[in-house]
């Protein structure tokens, strides 16, 4: 993927999360971004991606999933913006870390084309 495909992909990316209700100041934000975005390029195994982002930002993978848990628990209505973009109900239980990264990796996958300027509405 090139450097504008990839910055394309990031903005969307970005959006989704902003519209999730995790503001870009959070700690964990960079951090799921980065998921989510090695999530549509074809990692699914989480402890992988945890690790490749532990590498990149200097800190232990241990410390990603802490950081994505603090982000993903201060949207306190993130279960909701979830059932909205994927049209199914969803129990604040079941949101975790890997389930919101998968989640929104699928709806970048959805929707996402890499030769818009934006992602399709």
């Amino acid at each position: 993927m090139d450097t504008k495909e990839t910055m394309r992909l990031r903005f969307a990316v970005e959006d989704l999360v902003l519209k999730c209700g995790i503001h870009a100041d959070h700690k964990g934000y960079d951090c799921l971004v980065d998921a989510v975005m090695m999530f549509v390029n074809g990692a699914h195994n989480f402890s992988e991606i945890y690790r490749a982002i532990g590498e990149q930002r200097g800190i232990e993978s241990r410390s990603v999933m802490r950081n994505i848990t603090y982000a993903v628990k201060h949207s306190y209505d993130i279960h909701t913006y979830l059932s909205e973009m994927t049209g199914a109900p969803i129990n604040p239980k079941d949101v975790r870390c890997a389930f919101v990264i998968a989640h929104l990796g699928r709806v970048v996958l959805r929707t996402y084309d890499p030769t818009d300027k934006k992602p399709k509405e």
